[in-house]
């Protein structure tokens, strides 16, 4: 299942579609070359995914979301709408993305009532002081914090500006996935 925050699902190679509203039952004819879109508009979304998920009554093998950069400006927005945020609503949406992440990490292990995994979440970033940096750092989230609260092992990073890269990395990443019959 691709979780498709940034609207950009469109150019991915990402072979047969289906749509998917999670506020309705998961589609019908799902095979190993099917990639289930949900298109995220609000952060709303991403509980009842999780919701269906966590069920474990799915015949998804892979997660991928794109991106969480955009998807805190939709937790901001479920926030604060169009008015200026404040410190308690900045702490509001760290924990929610905090729960998020560490929600769907957590598919990558088996539980009673599912089987594991591949979870994929990506986060744009950006070059300050020589070092590669979230662009969600700056707004709240601080991908280091995450990664440590989160337990993620793992996280690679990508300059903005590489980002034609990072586009052709997750493609061979979903094409491998296919190969050995995971996604």
């Amino acid at each position: 299942v691709y979780l498709d925050v940034e609207s950009r699902s469109r150019f991915a190679p990402l072979g047969k579609r289906i749509q998917w509203d999670p506020h309705g039952p998961i589609p019908e004819g799902i095979d190993d070359d099917t990639t289930v879109i949900v298109q995220v508009r609000e952060f709303e979304a991403m509980t009842l995914v999780y919701q269906w998920m966590a069920a474990g009554s799915h015949p998804f093998r892979s997660l991928v979301l794109d991106s969480l950069t955009e998807l805190q400006k939709r937790a901001i927005d479920q926030v604060a709408g169009t008015n200026q945020m404040d410190q308690q609503g900045w702490g509001e949406v760290l924990r929610r993305m905090e729960v998020l992440v560490r929600s769907f990490r957590d598919f990558a292990d088996p539980s009673p009532t599912r089987q594991a995994m591949n979870v994929l979440l990506i986060c744009g970033t950006e070059e300050k002081q020589g070092k590669l940096m979230s662009r969600c750092q700056d707004h709240g989230i601080d991908v280091a914090r995450l990664k440590k609260k989160a337990g993620v092992e793992r996280l690679a990073m990508i300059k903005a500006d590489d980002l034609h890269k990072a586009h052709a990395w997750l493609d061979a990443v979903i094409a491998k996935m296919k190969e050995a019959s995971v996604v």
